[in-house]
């Protein structure tokens, strides 16, 4: 104490706290915080093969509608060649 004030970063005395009662506080955060950590994980898991799932399905239709075994002919639209020759200016 100074000048019969107390200083500012002394702390008053209260109940005191027990060591056990200190030590099961802290283990119910950290299990708390543990389960929380679990639970994000296994919905982060989850929106990966959600969006696995969905690139495959995707994949899986396109295949469908495609057919790989024959090879393409030699053009998909059947459009005719202008008659005449193509290098001349008009």
């Amino acid at each position: 104490m100074r000048n019969g004030r107390s200083a500012p970063y002394t702390l008053k005395r209260r109940s005191p706290i027990s060591i056990a009662r200190l030590a099961q506080t802290a283990l119910v955060i950290l299990v708390s915080q543990a389960a929380n950590t679990f639970l994000v994980a296994l919905f982060i898991i989850y929106i990966f093969l959600a969006a696995r799932h969905a690139a495959l399905a995707a994949i899986a239709r396109l295949s469908a509608v495609t057919i790989f075994a024959r090879r393409p002919g030699r053009s998909a639209c059947n459009v005719a060649s202008p008659a005449g020759p193509t290098n001349s200016i008009a």
